[in-house]
């Protein structure tokens, strides 16, 4: 089984919200000049500042954020 088989196995089991973050850091890193889909060769690691700011439209990330955090913890309980 290739990654990309792999990738797809795993998206098919994970929450909508979660498809949507993973989707929004898809996107960033085609925007990345790092990335480049007609080139079969390795991709240097991002840095963390390339990252900065990604999700910040995301819809996993809109509202209070402490609301947010609450959510996240009672997903536990």
């Amino acid at each position: 089984m290739n990654n990309h088989d792999k990738l797809i196995q795993e998206l098919n089991q994970i929450p909508d919200h979660l498809a949507a973050t993973l989707l929004d850091i898809v996107y960033q890193l085609k925007k990345c000049d790092r990335y480049d889909s007609n080139t079969p060769k390795p991709i240097q690691s991002p840095t963390l500042n390339s990252f900065l700011g990604a999700l910040k439209t995301s819809p996993s990330f809109l509202g209070d954020p402490v609301a947010i955090q609450h959510q996240m913890r009672n997903d536990w309980d």
